[in-house]
């Protein structure tokens, strides 16, 4: 597991973060095929990542929650570098988060890799992140004690759980030190102002669907937060790819996806988290009839890592 600065304390005082030295394969692992990872937000502010080339990735945070019990926002999935862009981390998880991307720049600073990209299993864009060069050489120095932090994620965000926030969209808001649109220059490069107002038109269509279908609530208010975060650092491309991802979730004028499509995707997305819940229980169970057995530990290990097998292969 690596952590960003210094490594995290579990309950029982054992460090809960790996050194660079040990998430090095698993990086250079990722340059060939996705390796499976989960990862965290720590008590302390900063990312916290785990890795395994076999261990599955639910396996992989539940193994982050044991050995770090402040931790919190935890997602899993899978890490690909692709080959077309060797210092992209694709992070692919499985729901939406805000202000990730940043952290996890942290986390890899001197393997070379200066850009994070999060995507949910439906290949849809959550947010990204760029460091310059300058900023991100490999071997790099750690960031000196006392430097400034990314904030942490913000108390009830909607994208990370969205538990206590409602239905209530997030406001956009323009970058703040996005420079103006120049007459004249090139036409490729997104405007601020007018990917402020096409956000703003999305979020009134997001609250009447959310209305209607609230299973797709999560999904897409973390689509429109990933967006207005990309804003307000002035990450044009990325808002503008994410803004086109939430006009194909909602089924939009100009939109290549099938509102009909979507639709399925979130009665899916509810069946699974049904049977997950249900597996849960059977789990509680299964470990409960086994206290005090000589292998319980090991059995409810291998009962979750059977399950979890079953359940990739119908992702």
């Amino acid at each position: 597991m690596a952590q960003a600065g210094a490594a995290g304390k579990s309950g029982s005082g054992e460090p809960a973060g790996m050194d660079k030295a040990a998430l090095r394969p698993m990086l250079k692992f990722a340059r060939q095929e996705p390796v499976h990872m989960a990862f965290a937000l720590g008590g302390d502010g900063k990312a916290i990542l785990q890795m395994d080339k076999r261990k599955q990735p639910r396996a992989l945070e539940k193994t982050l929650k044991e050995a770090a019990s402040d931790s919190r926002n935890h997602r899993f999935g899978t890490m690909k570098v692709p080959e077309d862009d060797p210092k992209l981390a694709r992070f692919t998880v499985n729901k939406p988060t805000t202000g990730m991307s940043r952290k996890l720049i942290v986390v890899l600073k001197g393997s070379g890799l200066n850009k994070v990209e999060i995507v949910l299993e439906d290949g849809s864009a959550v947010e990204s992140h760029q460091e310059d060069d300058e900023e991100h050489q490999d071997d790099g120095p750690a960031p000196a004690p006392g430097a400034a932090e990314d904030p942490a994620f913000p108390s009830g965000n909607l994208a990370a759980g969205g538990d206590e926030a409602g239905d209530r969209a997030p406001a956009p808001e323009a970058p703040a030190d996005a420079p103006p649109a120049v007459p004249g220059a090139d036409a490729a490069q997104p405007d601020p102002g007018s990917l402020t107002h096409e956000l703003a038109g999305l979020i009134k269509q997001m609250t009447a669907v959310i209305a209607q279908d609230p299973t797709r609530k999560a999904a897409l208010l973390g689509l429109a937060t990933g967006v207005q975060a990309s804003l307000k650092h002035g990450d044009l491309a990325p808002a503008a790819a994410g803004i086109e991802s939430l006009r194909q979730a909602l089924g939009a004028p100009g939109a290549s996806a099938s509102p009909a499509i979507a639709k399925s995707r979130a009665a899916w997305i509810a069946t699974r988290k049904k049977v997950e819940a249900d597996i849960a229980g059977l789990h509680g169970a299964f470990s409960s009839s086994l206290k005090g057995h000589g292998m319980a530990d090991e059995l409810g290990t291998l009962f979750r890592t059977r399950v979890d097998t079953v359940l990739d292969t119908l992702d």
